[in-house]
């Protein structure tokens, strides 16, 4: 069995060739047979680190032909082999890599489009980055941001709108100005807080109204509008 501490092919060969006249019925056939799986693992990896080592050296060079040349040696390492795994890690990372160098002039052409203010032209071009892509999570996050943004320009002036006319003692149309500010956007959170605080004190100016008058008739309330 010492022949196989050597760790190289031919000796590995003949370990297996020798442990396996270990009939079934002796007591150590089971223990050599689990050295018979690792060293024709062992073999496997002899076999195929040359083609892993090939395609590292190509992958170094870090240009896109360079890498798509090591997918293409790593790709070598067939499916079931003991170095199969390591080379499929190998490959994701360098299609990634790939993916970057394709996609991030798109991005930083969005990127120098949002920093001159054009937003939408810029989530435009963000957009082209596909699901799956190295750089499309971080081109979403993005788009959230400019998305944000025009909304928060867009809604901001109706927000203050509203805000006036609740400070005219007109909380009625401020609500309705608020109310036009639909789920999803930017500010509706913003906006529903504040609809809640203009209602809480339309309802307690009616109150007070309906204490006064001794009846309520909101038909005819008025907030000052």
């Amino acid at each position: 069995m010492l022949i196989a501490n050597l760790r190289q092919k031919p000796s590995l060969e003949a370990a297996i060739e020798q442990v396996q006249e270990i009939t079934a019925e002796r007591p150590q056939r089971q223990q050599a047979q689990t050295l018979i799986s690792h060293w024709r693992k062992e073999i496997e990896r002899i076999e195929d680190r040359p083609f892993l080592a090939q395609a590292h050296q190509l992958a170094d060079k870090g240009d896109k032909t360079s890498l798509q040349a090591a997918i293409a040696e790593a790709q070598k390492i067939e499916q079931g082999r003991a170095l199969r795994i390591e080379a499929q890690t190998d490959i994701a990372r360098w299609t990634k890599q790939i993916q970057v160098l394709e996609d991030q002039p798109r991005y930083n052409q969005a990127l120098e489009l949002a920093s001159k203010g054009q937003l939408q032209a810029a989530i435009k071009t963000a957009r082209t980055i596909q699901s799956g892509r190295a750089l499309h999570n971080q081109a979403q996050q993005s788009i959230g941001e400019w998305t944000r943004r025009i909304q928060v320009a867009e809604d901001r002036p109706i927000l203050d709108e509203a805000e006036e006319l609740a400070y005219d003692g007109r909380l009625s149309d401020a609500i309705a100005v608020a109310g036009r500010i639909a789920p999803g956007r930017a500010l509706y959170r913003e906006a529903r807080n504040a609809i809640a605080i203009w209602d809480a004190e339309r309802a307690y100016v009616r109150s007070l109204q309906s204490t006064d008058d001794g009846y309520t008739d909101d038909s005819s309330y008025e907030d000052g509008e």
